[in-house]
């Protein structure tokens, strides 16, 4: 009796809490989203520099797209580092500019997808936006 009693204390000890398990998520559009950019029917938006990233090169019989990322300043600094994140290591990769993101991308991707930008809520809440 005391070894089952004893082991279920360690089970209970050892086990991971419930609220341990919390799932967040993040959409495209969303403030704190980082990942890749769909700009099709937009202009080219502003970015870092000027010209793609590339971090591994693809062989010379392979053409790859380019991507529109947004990632954290750190991220695009030091990109050899961060890029399996995204998947992103072989392909030409642009950086979008974060106002560029939440002032124009957000909204338009809301707007496009029946969402409500953060934006908007925070100005209908009496926020300030700059």
């Amino acid at each position: 009796m005391i070894r089952i009693l004893l082991l279920a204390v360690v089970w209970v000890t050892c086990s991971p809490p419930a609220a341990a398990q919390t799932r967040v998520t993040i959409n495209i559009g969303d403030a704190n989203y980082y990942g890749r950019i769909d700009i099709r029917g937009l202009p080219p938006p502003p970015v870092l520099y000027l010209d793609p990233v590339i971090v591994q090169r693809a062989p010379s019989n392979v053409v790859r797209q380019s991507l529109y990322l947004r990632v954290p300043t750190g991220h695009a600094k030091d990109w050899n580092k961060h890029c399996r994140k995204y998947a992103a290591c072989g392909q030409p990769v642009y950086f979008v500019e974060d106002r560029w993101y939440s002032d124009t991308y957000a909204p338009a991707y809301a707007d496009k997808h029946g969402k409500k930008s953060q934006a908007k809520k925070n100005k209908r809440k009496g926020h300030d936006d700059d």
